[in-house]
């Protein structure tokens, strides 16, 4: 998925939240960074829910869930906001209450990311970070 930065002035994460409820894009929030997710292309979202049907059967005998990208996520390692690929939850879900209703998981198992060259050339910390989290 393409990103594009919408300002240099960093915002608060209350300042992001009223931002996320108005716009029409999806935005993630990195420590007071706001950034526009643009749509992903056919072989991403292919990639993406190829890789969940696979999980989805595992899962479930786990007793764990599968969400994909609508769901918005909560790092607070990295003082972030994010609409991953997918996220796996195996406990119950938490979630930190907005006011506008869109709610963030807090306790994410794994966040998977499909990553292009892309990706990794504009926003190059978008899975590296992740991937060194102990989530």
């Amino acid at each position: 998925m393409t990103v594009h930065a919408t300002n240099t002035a960093l915002v608060s994460v209350e300042e992001y939240f009223f931002m996320l409820e108005k716009s029409d894009v999806k935005l993630e929030y990195r420590a007071g960074k706001v950034v526009a997710m643009a749509g992903a292309k056919a072989a991403h979202n292919i990639i993406a829910m190829n890789f969940a049907g696979e999980l989805f059967t595992c899962l479930k005998k786990a007793g764990s869930i599968i969400v994909g990208s609508d769901q918005l996520v909560k790092i607070e390692a990295c003082n972030r906001y994010t609409f991953p690929d997918l996220v796996i939850i195996c406990q119950k879900a938490k979630y930190e209450k907005a006011r506008n209703g869109l709610d963030a998981l807090e306790n994410p198992e794994v966040i998977i990311e499909v990553a292009s060259e892309l990706t990794e050339l504009t926003a190059p910390t978008s899975s590296s970070a992740i991937k060194r989290l102990n989530l």
